[in-house]
């Protein structure tokens, strides 16, 4: 059995929505800088 390692990625969400079944936006949350990241919830 060979194990196989993946390579890193540094993908990153700045963005997030939660829509309803219909499409509509229910929340949407940006965060546009990285320093926020660190923060309560951007």
């Amino acid at each position: 059995m060979e194990s196989t390692l993946l390579e890193p990625t540094l993908y990153v969400v700045k963005a997030m929505a939660i829509l309803d079944n219909d499409g509509n936006r229910i929340l949407a949350k940006v965060c546009p800088d990285l320093v926020s990241f660190n923060e309560d919830i951007c």
